[in-house]
Order: structure tokens, then C-alpha cells, then sequence
């Protein structure tokens, strides 16, 4: 492949450049129906089985399916912080070490442990690096949510017959 001429360059940026200009209204408009529609879901909608994060609308010829997820991360300040007040076995029972810390199995309940005002563990680190271990560890992760997603289906062609009508599987009776 050779390099293009200027003039051929010239002629692909205006050609993209015009398909860009023809786009823009479109996109806005993409855009504004999105968002209705998203506006709808969250309104009217109902959670799917197994889809918790989902709202759902369903018509005729259509399901639409409005995702809202969320991302969780630790805020790793304050783990350096609790480990500067925990000895490293109880560390390492609280946060798993990989490239980030990730909460260990079992760390819900050494927490509660560290609550319990007559507790071992509570007497073993002392009642206030006790109470700050726990205050910190309640704001440790980091939940934010995502932008929702949309998705709009043909709805499938099964029909079934209800009180003598045909009507599209999955529809209001």
C-alpha cells in the first residue's frame, strides 16, 4: 500500500466530514429517544427473573431492557490506613492482597467480632483501633454507578391463545 495523494486524502476527510455533519441530528435524536425510553423502563418497568440490575417493558413487537449497573471498587487509602492499625494476621483475614486489595471471605464476620463489645478479638487490638478498624472498613468500597444501557428486541413470534384471543406470549392478559 502506497501512500495516498493529497488530493485523495482530501477527498476521504470531506466525504467522513459530510457523513459526520448528516449524523449529528440523527445522534441527538438517537440520543433523546434513548433516553426516554430509559425514563420509561425506570417508570413502568418490571425486574426480569434473574436480572436484578433490569427493568423491562414489554409491547407487541418489542421488549425493551434498560440496564443500570454499578461498578464497586476499595478505596485502598483507607485499607493502608487499617492496616497501619491491625497486626497482619488479622490483616490478612480481613483483605485478600492481588494487584488491589479484594474483601476475603469470612471478613463481614470478623468485623461483627470486632463489634462485640466483650469480644476477644475487640480486647485483643483495644476497644478504639477496634471501633476505627470498623468505621473504616464500613466506607471501604467505592460504588459508582455505571450510565444505563439500552436494548430493544423484537419480541419472539411465539403466540399461545388466551381466553379464546391470540396474543404474543409473555403479554399483558
Amino acid at each position: 500500500m502506497k501512500k495516498p495523494a493529497a488530493t485523495q486524502i482530501d477527498r476521504r476527510a470531506r466525504a467522513y466530514r459530510a457523513l459526520c455533519a448528516r449524523l449529528e441530528p440523527i445522534q441527538k435524536r438517537i440520543d433523546r429517544d434513548k433516553a426516554q425510553l430509559i425514563t420509561l423502563c425506570r417508570s413502568f418497568g418490571h425486574s426480569p427473573l434473574n436480572a436484578e440490575k433490569t427493568l423491562r417493558l414489554e409491547g407487541v413487537e418489542f421488549k425493551i431492557d434498560a440496564g443500570f449497573g454499578q461498578s464497586v471498587s476499595i478505596d485502598e487509602d483507607r485499607v493502608a490506613r487499617i492496616a497501619k492499625i491491625v497486626p497482619p494476621k488479622i490483616f490478612g483475614l480481613l483483605f485478600e492482597t492481588r494487584v488491589s486489595h479484594a474483601i476475603a471471605p469470612g471478613a463481614l464476620n470478623l468485623i461483627e467480632m470486632l463489634r462485640l463489645r466483650d469480644g476477644a478479638l475487640r480486647r485483643r487490638l483495644g476497644a478504639g483501633r477496634a471501633r476505627r478498624v470498623c468505621d473504616l472498613f464500613a466506607k471501604i468500597q467505592v460504588v459508582t454507578p455505571r450510565a444505563p444501557t439500552l436494548n430493544v428486541k423484537p419480541r419472539t413470534k411465539k403466540t399461545s391463545t388466551v381466553d379464546g384471543r391470540r396474543s404474543m406470549a409473555g403479554g399483558r392478559k
